[in-house]
């Protein structure tokens, strides 16, 4: 029977990490609640949302950190060396691969060392891919947002393709000594690696770009990805901020009066829809309680609206 090699296990302190650059924008825990506990400041209607989740992280958090408190880091961090054209942060530091929370948690309650196991640069990115992209609490939204951030040429080529008239996701091809051949990453093979699908990948790379070009709106929009927000959702939000400049929470008085009307012509038709679709089915008690909806509807109507009704009746 063949024996595996067991990882020899190392000690070193967390002053001398620092996470992989290619984690620096996948959301932890710790800093998901902070992000929420900021929006939770901000007026809006998702102000009570926001202020419930980030006490729900915070929560999560402590409980991490009283488990290593009493328990210590049982399952060690992989880690690689920092390369030598670094100069930042220097090579005797290393860069943690597998094991943020961890190290977080380690550097906030002033262990001295923390165990790890030592790993090549050049296995990190696949190190990365399989733990982070298996974690069970990624919604496919922040999976395949994940799958970009791993991958970033194909949202960069996926948009060089659009400009050429091509089918975005679908490799473009090259003339090469040996003939034509494809050296981009299909959305297919990216789609069936992290088990998403070609069509979310497109709205993550989409939604990447955007972040790039933008980076006054992106930590925001990130942090909704890992809270599991949806990736529409998070494209309408971050191109409404991108045309109204960061002021879609400053509408003029104008602005939000029209859409108070519209929002009343809208209820009073669903209203009216409801009701003459059921009116047969009612009997005489719902009849009126859906007669009361529709005058309540009705009521809460623009003034030329109810003018026109009542000259149309």
């Amino acid at each position: 029977m063949r024996r595996w090699p067991v990882a020899k296990i190392h000690y070193l302190s967390p002053a001398d990490m620092v996470p992989h650059p290619m984690l620096a924008r996948v959301g932890m825990m710790r800093g998901l609640a902070e992000d929420f506990a900021a929006k939770a400041r901000k007026s809006g209607k998702n102000r009570e949302e926001n202020k419930e989740k980030a006490a729900e992280l915070q929560g999560d958090w402590l409980a991490f950190l009283d488990s290593v408190r009493e328990d210590g880091i049982i399952e060690p961090l992989k880690v690689c060396r920092v390369p030598e054209d670094d100069a930042w942060h220097g090579t005797k530091t290393w860069y943690v691969v597998d094991g943020r929370n961890r190290w977080t948690a380690a550097g906030e309650l002033e262990l001295r060392s923390v165990p790890v196991i030592k790993v090549s640069a050049e296995d990190a990115p696949d190190i990365i891919a399989a733990t982070v992209a298996g974690r069970r609490h990624y919604t496919k939204a922040a999976t395949a947002y994940l799958a970009i951030l791993l991958h970033p040429d194909f949202a960069t080529e996926g948009e060089a393709r659009k400009k050429q008239g091509l089918k975005v996701g679908v490799a473009a091809p090259s003339r090469t000594e040996c003939g034509t051949a494809t050296s981009a990453l299909s959305a297919e093979v990216l789609a069936e690696k992290f088990s998403v699908s070609p069509r979310l990948l497109e709205q993550a790379a989409e939604l990447f770009r955007l972040v790039n070009a933008n980076p006054r709106f992106g930590p925001e929009a990130e942090a909704d990805v890992w809270a599991g927000c949806g990736l529409g959702g998070i494209l309408a939000g971050m191109k409404s901020l991108i045309a109204t400049g960061g002021r879609a929470e400053m509408q003029s008085a104008e602005y939000k009066a029209a859409a108070a009307a519209w929002g009343a012509v809208t209820k009073f038709e669903s209203a009216c829809k409801a009701t003459w679709e059921r009116w047969d089915v009612l009997d005489a008690e719902r009849r009126e309680a859906a007669v009361e909806t529709v005058k309540a509807a009705l009521a809460a109507a623009p003034e030329p609206l109810r003018a026109i009704l009542k000259t149309a009746l």
